[in-house]
């Protein structure tokens, strides 16, 4: 027996008949080892290896002990590998093994030199937990990794030395855990091979390497180790190594002409059951003198359990999986996550026995396709299927490393209505996760769990709407809310469906528009009800009742009985052999993205006159004249030739030109904001390309009302500018459950209105489906989880990979896969800052500047240096005259919370020693005298900052980049714009909008606070607001008074300033807030406060920060901070003629 181990199995003396004390200690060092790997891992409990327990239960360091003393060591566990303990490649157990010294251990291995070894942890436990499941053998076992899933008699005879060699899956994790554990070169204790091809592969992942450029990288990171490091040469070798990590991914050949999928019992068939073709091409290939077929077409599967198991067997995701039920519920007064939604309470109240268990999985489906040429005269259309976990908090919900792709349906062409042929086996799949579950291994919990899941809607664009749904959204019935009843009418001369003159069914029973039968001509007075919300048991019914033609590329343009006239069925979609799919509120998603797009095209289009893509031309003049609407507009003859009068709603050309040049030289958005706009503005003919979905996104809810405004009369700049509000408040990602409601009756009203304008040919299916969100907004809640943006971002990325022209969809796949497993590496990583799963935030301060100044040893730091900032540009030093010291010094004690409790005092004396002065004088002489008298009051911001301070030209704070005006007045953005939240001395609530001046950094010893000076627009004479709107103006020549310029860089919320292109409006500036990019607000139900999305501030920005309310302790009477009343200055109370200063400090919101 090797020594170091025997005491294991020598439990009792022979002669006392005692415990011995060398098994007693041998324990102690046992434990000793276990717990410092366990506390490494961040766990607080291990295996009890005793023979009672047999590695199958997780105890405390007491528990274990005292089993231990009392049952002994199971047999033959020499290894600790349950324990953190390496085995060997071939892991033959025998009495001689001794691995470690436990002693050395002791003396070495310490949790302060930790991080010297946390590639090597990281790894070990990435290994561990990814290739859990191949080891597990009943439910009872799932905990032992000694076992391997044998039975009691074998396990017997492997217990009684019976030498065995191990199984595939054993050997491929021991090989694993080899490289994950194995230095990269003698002496190196920072990396191992595993991590270090882990790091190549996610940099080859997120930089789309080629093959090659990896095996150049490859082979001169392997020449530069030293030593016999064993790296792999080449991206070939790299993959081989991790392939255990990965997930599977399936081949299934389909018919050329979409009729059937050649799997399960039909996957030895040679020919197509339905349309008779052969699966295989007339050729074949030959490798290594066998003859193989070539397929015509096959599909390419990643089944989503193995994937979603891996959520929960890892360390790293699976205590994220029910935030959902620890972090999500909310007030019931807002929504800001799906799990606030009714749809997903739906789901709990009808299938109690699914919500039951938290950890049972939400998740949605998207699906769209792409052409990966980068030549677009070749057509060629790949459909991914994404699959969207939505337990995750909003954090990571939606983002790329937690959205999977289920399945590459190929190309060349769209699948169209026979979608349905290729989501079979993932139909199949959610049927299983759905009926019977799948049993998991929880890492948060240490639990096994049968995890069940539920596809509770689908996302896509309005074509793919109906591939999915199967309800054609073409013609005039395609609107998938009205169903049959919603009939748009066919215009004669337009030749495509409008929705003109449907939208008066929405308002409500009394209002106006219903009776107004001039302005709607031959459609008289609307005396219909809204379109009801069928259920989907009645959609099911009516479906079932068609009969529809098979799936084929054959039979497309087949339709059932009554298509176009009664309904708009094309097929049963697959979706309803889900059982719950009947019961779910919403199942197919209306796409924000797209609909938002469209609407901004023919608004600015029809406006800015745009050939080509205007909706008003001849033909929708003419349709004007059969409508008996509008007759100023509609054509007349003169001299044989036809006239076409101007519309109001039409911009001249001086006012097309104007607006070009003043998006082309006039408009700064701030960093990071959009696209510079005026890069699509072609000043040759005055027109626009190249604009993008979130080009336009920003267009419609920012600049459009900006632009329009004084070139359109008020009435229709009004209707135009509160159809960018209903997006703006749409697009929110907090939003009021009440404001919803009247979000519904305002959308109705603002159609009515453009149609009292615009010409019939401008309401096609995307103005339509607008009347229909606001029901959809409180079904599903925020719609930034149920748009396309990261589905397609994540198609761009896909074309990206798109390598092999020849194989595109095997190309997309193969690199996908090390995708998905260089994502996995990166939650291991010992600093994964700059990768997808933690990456560099766009103006972050930084984890350095997390606290700026240090604490003094006698007191703890006060609030006002803890915010972190960090700035830049070129230092200069800036020496402060007295009356800038005083100013700034006082707001930075007015703005300190430690120190409201003092200010109140002071203002209770002055008002004791003179009780006839009203507010404004004690708010003028408390900025006058408070420092002073505070200077004698408080020890720690007693001391006046240093005369001499840092100047900067820009800041990063609260996720904003800020620059002064002279830093960034030569810049393409304009960063310069800052509001704050003030209070006057009427105590009225004001937006107190400026432009920042000077960026200072003031010193307080050793302590640090960063302080803006700016110039402020008067927020009473100079500011106005657009009600209707939502527009905020400033007058550029209005100032507040300059007396108290300063405010901390933590109050700062960024805004920008854009000017009017109309020569009217010149002396105003459009107010615009900006948030920062990634702001993440979730309603937890602690705070009370409601969101309305109809105030002014909130439809000025898509988000609401709470703000920071100070609450004072009615108990604190200042005792422990105060040196002594009694030497406080006399109070010195100035003449009533003097100026009232407003106090603009108090109450500012803390953005942190």
């Amino acid at each position: 027996m090797a020594e170091g181990r025997e005491w294991m199995y020598n439990r009792i003396s022979r002669t006392s008949g005692n415990i011995n004390l060398e098994f007693v200690e041998g324990v102690n060092h046992f434990l000793d080892y276990a717990f410092t790997i366990a506390q490494r891992n961040g766990e607080s409990m291990v295996k009890c290896p005793c023979t009672k327990c047999k590695l199958r239960k997780y105890f405390d360091r007491g528990i274990i002990k005292t089993h231990l003393c009392k049952n002994g060591f199971r047999e033959q566990y020499y290894i600790w590998d349950c324990h953190g303990e390496e085995r060997p490649i071939n892991p033959i157990i025998y009495r001689g093994y001794t691995p470690i010294n436990v002693d050395s251990f002791e003396s070495t291995t310490t949790i302060d030199n930790y991080d010297e070894q946390n590639h090597v942890l990281g790894c070990t436990q990435m290994v561990r937990e990814v290739m859990h499941p191949l080891y597990i053998g009943s439910a009872n076992d799932e905990n032992d990794f000694n076992t391997f899933g044998l039975d009691d008699d074998e396990e017997t005879r492997f217990e009684t030395n019976e030498i065995q060699n191990p199984n595939k899956n054993a050997e491929e994790f021991y090989k694993l855990l080899e490289d994950a554990s194995a230095p990269l070169y003698d002496g190196c204790t920072s990396h191992t091979r595993l991590s270090v091809v882990a790091e190549l592969l996610s940099v080859k992942s997120q930089y789309n390497m080629s093959d090659a450029c990896y095996d150049k990288v490859a082979s001169i990171v392997e020449r530069i180790v030293p030593g016999d490091n064993h790296l792999p040469k080449s991206f070939y070798q790299s993959k081989k190594m991790i392939h255990g990590l990965g997930l599977p991914y399936f081949k299934i050949d389909a018919c050329e002409n979409n009729c059937m999928l050649f799997d399960g019992n039909d996957k030895d068939m040679m020919y197509c059951k339905v349309c008779g073709v052969c699966r295989y091409q007339e050729g074949s290939i030959d490798r290594g003198g066998k003859m193989k077929p070539i397929s015509k077409k096959v599909l390419r599967y990643l089944p989503i359990t193995e994937r979603l198991k891996r959520m929960y067997m890892s360390s790293k995701t699976s205590e994220f999986m029910t935030w959902h039920m620890r972090g999500g519920s909310g007030d019931g007064s807002t929504i800001s996550h799906p799990c606030q939604s009714e749809a997903w309470k739906h789901v709990d109240q009808t299938f109690p026995d699914f919500s039951i268990e938290s950890r049972n999985v939400r998740l949605g489906l998207c699906t769209d396709g792409f052409n990966p040429n980068s030549d677009f005269s070749n057509p060629y259309s790949i459909w991914p299927v994404f699959i969207a976990v939505y337990n995750l908090p909003p954090e990571l919900c939606m983002k790329e490393p937690y959205i999977f792709m289920a399945m590459l349906i190929p190309g060349p062409r769209s699948p169209g209505r026979n979608i349905d042929v290729f989501l079979r086996p993932l139909i199949d799949e959610l049927n299983m996760l759905w009926n019977v579950g799948v049993e998991t291994w929880d890492a948060f919990r240490k639990q096994n769990f049968v995890m069940r899941a539920c596809l509770i809607w689908t996302i896509s664009d309005f074509p793919a709407y109906g591939m999915l749904s199967g309800w054609s959204t073409h013609g005039r019935l395609a609107c998938p809310y009205c169903l049959g009843e919603g009939v748009a009418q066919q215009l004669k001369f337009g030749k495509k469906p409008c929705w003109w003159g449907c939208h008066r069914r929405f308002l409500r029973a009394q209002h106006g528009f219903r009776r107004d039968s001039q302005s709607w001509g031959v459609f008289g007075a609307e005396r219909r009800r809204p379109c009801p919300i069928v259920s989907g048991a009645e959609i099911l019914r009516n479906i079932e009742s068609i009969s529809f033609p098979p799936f084929g590329s054959q039979y497309d343009n087949l339709r059932a009985d009554g298509f176009g006239k009664t309904h708009n069925w094309i097929k049963k979609s697959i979706f309803w052999d889900l059982p719950y799919w009947k019961d779910l509120l919403v199942r197919h998603n209306l796409d924000v993205m797209h609909i938002e797009k469209n609407c901004f095209d023919n608004v600015f289009n029809t406006v800015m006159d745009v050939k080509g893509r205007t909706k008003d031309n001849s033909n929708s003049r003419r349709d004007m004249e059969l409508l008996s609407i509008r007759k100023e507009l509609h054509l007349y003859q003169r001299n044989m030739i036809m006239y076409q009068p101007k519309a109001s709603y039409v911009l001249d050309k001086a006012g097309v030109i104007n607006i070009c040049n003043w998006l082309r030289e006039e408009v700064k958005l701030p960093d990071g904001y959009s696209l510079n706009i005026g890069h699509c503005v072609n000043t040759t003919n005055n027109t626009f390309y190249s604009m993008k979905s979130h080009d336009c996104h920003v267009f419609m809810q920012r600049l459009l009302p900006i632009a329009l405004r004084g070139y359109l009369q008020p009435p229709l700049w009004t209707a135009i500018s509160e159809f960018c509000k209903f997006f703006r408040i749409i697009c929110a990602k907090k939003l009021c459950i009440a404001d919803i409601e009247k979000l519904q009756d305002a959308i109705a009203v603002t159609l009515c209105k453009l149609e009292k304008v615009f010409p019939p040919s401008f309401f096609d299916s995307m103005e339509h489906l607008t009347v229909h969100l606001p029901w959809e907004l409180r079904i599903c809640g925020p719609v930034h989880y149920r748009w396309m943006y990261p589905f397609e971002r994540l198609m761009k990325k896909l074309k990206e990979k798109a390598k092999n022209k020849q194989f595109l969809e095997g190309s997309i796949v193969e690199k996908f896969w090390v995708q998905e497993v260089a994502l996995f590496c990166e939650h291991y990583f010992d600093n994964n800052s700059g990768t997808r799963i933690n990456p560099h935030v766009r103006n972050e301060v930084g984890a350095n500047m997390l606290v700026i100044g240090e604490a003094s040893n006698d007191f703890e730091m006060l609030s006002v240096f803890k915010h972190p900032v960090r700035n830049f540009s070129r230092l200069t030093n800036h020496v402060l005259s007295d009356e800038e010291l005083h100013h700034v010094h006082s707001y930075v004690l007015f703005n300190t919370p430690e120190v409201q409790p003092y200010i109140t005092h002071f203002e209770n004396l002055t008002r004791q020693s003179s009780p006839r002065l009203n507010d404004s004088d004690v708010a003028k002489h408390r900025m006058t005298h408070f420092a002073t008298w505070f200077e004698i009051m408080l020890i720690e911001l007693s001391q006046w900052p240093k005369k001499k301070a840092k100047s900067y030209g820009g800041s990063y704070v609260n996720g904003y980049k800020f620059h002064t005006r002279t830093y960034g007045g030569t810049k393409r953005t304009s960063n310069w714009g800052v509001c704050v939240l003030g209070q006057t001395s009427e105590a009225d609530h004001y937006d107190f909008y400026g432009m920042i001046d000077e960026i200072w950094e003031l010193f307080y010893k050793k302590n640090k606070v960063t302080i803006f000076k700016g110039t402020w627009f008067d927020p009473t004479s100079g500011v106005r607001i657009h009600e209707p709107s939502g527009v905020v103006d400033v007058r550029h020549t209005s100032r507040l008074h300059p007396e108290d310029p300063f405010i901390l860089a933590s109050q700062a919320q960024q805004v920008y300033y854009v000017s009017y292109p109309t020569e009217g409006l010149r002396d105003w500036l459009a107010v615009i807030k900006n948030k920062p990019r990634h702001l993440i607000e979730v309603d937890t139900g602690t705070s009370n406060d409601q969101t309305n999305l109809f105030d002014v501030e909130a439809d000025q920005d898509d988000f609401v920060v709470e703000d920071a309310q100070i609450q004072d302790d009615p108990e604190f009477d200042g005792t422990d901070l105060l040196v002594n009343f009694g030497t406080a200055p006399q109070i010195v109370i100035e003449g009533d003629d003097d100026e009232i200063l407003d106090d603009v400090e108090e109450d500012i919101p803390n953005y942190i």
